[in-house]
């Protein structure tokens, strides 16, 4: 129902501006309504200062393609390649079906890799997150 979804926003983002405090965090942690594949994809193509990871299997470790991404960014030295929107992309369980990662990536998402072991959507999210910001800072 409409009043759960509802409910549900208004705790993540009470947990995200609780976090955010506790952290110390300069800018708080947007957390905006789920959005379709074609719209998550009409957002990275329309943002050039964006990099787009998406968590597929068998693609290649996500800390090698975040340091080749940002040495790539870095020699070019061209403000309008510098990262100032990251999203972090994670499927549903069973994962994406192909379509969906066509259109990602069509849209210039990278594909990235987890290690092995499958993971819980929750879990996947927060090894992307960590990895982008220990890398990305």
């Amino acid at each position: 129902s409409s009043s759960s979804t509802s409910s549900r926003s208004s705790r993540w983002r009470r947990l995200a501006e609780a976090a955010g405090k506790q952290c110390l965090r300069a800018h708080a942690l947007g957390i905006e309504r789920a959005a379709t594949v074609e719209e998550l994809a009409s957002r990275i193509k329309g943002s050039p200062s964006s990099l787009a990871l998406v968590a597929a299997e068998g693609a290649p470790p996500v800390a090698g393609v975040l340091l080749q991404e940002k040495r790539v960014r870095e020699e070019k030295e061209d403000r309008k390649l510098k990262i100032e929107l990251v999203f972090l992309v994670v499927g549903p369980e069973g994962d994406f079906t192909p379509r969906e990662l066509e259109v990602l990536f069509e849209a210039g998402a990278k594909p990235v890799g987890l290690g092995s072991n499958r993971l819980r959507v929750e879990t996947a999210a927060e090894a992307l997150l960590v990895a982008a910001g220990m890398i990305l800072g």
